[in-house]
């Protein structure tokens, strides 16, 4: 079976939006077999959602994509920051704080290539999902399109499930994950 990774392409889903990432989001739903309830909104409207929850929106952004929104920690940063370095990664070129939520799925994108469980199930346990789901709750609380909340919820059921394949010593994504 093809080894997919799902991080990656949970970055790219999460990132602004383009015809490149529709045509990822449909490669997606074929290789899941989940499909999108109704319509995909045209580019342009998800363009506007995606700067409305994610970007730049009056008076406050819904749903900052920044793990420091949702954790109470002085030294964010520096744990995040320490933990890319601790398993040999850093970010090259930063237009964001290392706790942005493409830097981090981009991360353990990095650890599931490298085959560094053990890294991949500390980083989700002890940071990213505390913070993602709460997340999550505010994307599903303010998305008017529905296409950032099903991915969302795609990507939350993917993590439990991940992280109960890799408290299981499961660690090739062969079970089914959605």
């Amino acid at each position: 079976m093809e080894k997919i990774n799902f991080y990656l392409i949970f970055a790219n889903l999460l990132d602004y939006p383009d015809e490149k990432k529709l045509s990822l989001f449909e490669r997606f739903e074929n290789i899941v077999g989940l499909h999108y309830t109704g319509e995909i909104p045209p580019l342009e409207n998800l363009e506007i959602e995606y700067t409305k929850l994610f970007v730049n929106a009056h008076p406050y952004l819904p749903a900052p994509p920044f793990a420091s929104v949702y954790l109470n920690s002085e030294n964010l940063y520096d744990e995040i920051e320490s933990f890319y370095q601790s398993v040999g990664y850093g970010i090259e070129t930063r237009e964001f704080p290392p706790d942005y939520l493409i830097y981090e799925l981009v991360f353990l994108s990095n650890l599931f290539n490298d085959e560094n469980y053990k890294a991949e199930r500390k980083f989700l346990i002890s940071h990213f999902l505390p913070w993602f789901e709460k997340f999550v709750k505010k994307v599903k609380e303010n998305d008017e399109t529905g296409f950032y909340s099903f991915i969302c919820e795609k990507i939350n059921i993917f993590l439990n499930n991940r992280l109960k394949e890799l408290k299981d010593g499961e660690t090739n994504l062969q079970k089914r994950v959605f």
